[in-house]
């Protein structure tokens, strides 16, 4: 307890004014950042979208100063991970590109597909115990999943 686990535990975080990152990328107190603790970190929102006020790479604005830890697979961090959660990670479910994790981009790549799922799915829960989501669901997911990998194999053809 009191120690991170790489791809186990995430976080959303901010950075200080004055913070070189902040400079290099051009980037301001009040934007929010993800980690995994593998050692990389990703911008998750920009402050000017979040109604803070933001002057890049001039470290002037709103200063966060915040730092949140996620449970892993919460997309709509109520603390939970449950069917709400769910209903935000199914309809982005085969989105190839620009997906963002509260999306269901679990794994960063930019895109919610089977490698997200497989990462979902042992957090769902409903209730007060930890269930596995319903067979018709896995079967749906599995069929998509093969779809596309089928219409992939036709137009390499």
């Amino acid at each position: 307890m009191g120690i991170a686990d790489p791809m186990i535990d995430y976080a959303l975080f901010s950075l200080s004014p004055g913070s070189p990152s902040l400079m290099q990328y051009g980037l301001s107190p009040s934007d929010i950042f993800f980690t995994d603790f593998s050692g990389c970190f990703w911008l998750y929102a920009l402050g000017s979208d979040l109604g803070l006020l933001s002057d890049p790479g001039a470290n002037l604005g709103d200063n966060v100063d915040a730092l949140e830890v996620l449970i892993y697979g919460d997309l709509d961090l109520d603390g939970d991970v449950d069917i709400f959660d769910w209903a935000l990670f199914q309809p982005n479910y085969g989105t190839p590109f620009g997906a963002t994790w509260q999306q269901g981009d679990l794994d960063g790549d930019g895109d919610v597909d089977i490698f997200d799922f497989a990462l979902f799915q042992p957090a769902f829960k409903t209730g007060t115990g930890p269930e596995p989501i319903p067979e018709p669901m896995t079967i749906w997911l599995m069929t998509a999943a093969a779809t596309s990998l089928l219409r992939r194999k036709r137009l390499a053809a």
